[in-house]
């Protein structure tokens, strides 16, 4: 897998592990918003966290990325896995 998260990958991810039904322009979309804001549930984003620090080998703080926006999340992950690199 690439190094850089996409709102089409990190879409994936979540509709992989939740109910929840949303596309990747959605995601763009609703990119200002924390991943509460768009219906993910504690139990959903550790289960997102797991699969991104699996897949991007990063590792994540379950606080920071309840206050991040999905834009920022997405961001922080890219410059991880950069400097991981």
């Amino acid at each position: 897998m690439s190094a850089e998260l996409t709102f089409a990958d990190l879409t994936a991810l979540i509709t992989r592990r939740t109910e929840a039904e949303c596309s990747a322009e959605d995601l763009a979309k609703w990119s200002d918003r924390s991943f509460g804001q768009i219906g993910l549930d504690s139990m959903s984003m550790v289960a997102l966290m797991a699969d991104v620090e699996k897949q991007y080998s990063v590792t994540l703080d379950l606080d920071e990325m309840s206050r991040q926006s999905v834009e920022e999340f997405l961001a922080a992950v890219d410059a991880s896995a950069k400097a991981q690199a």
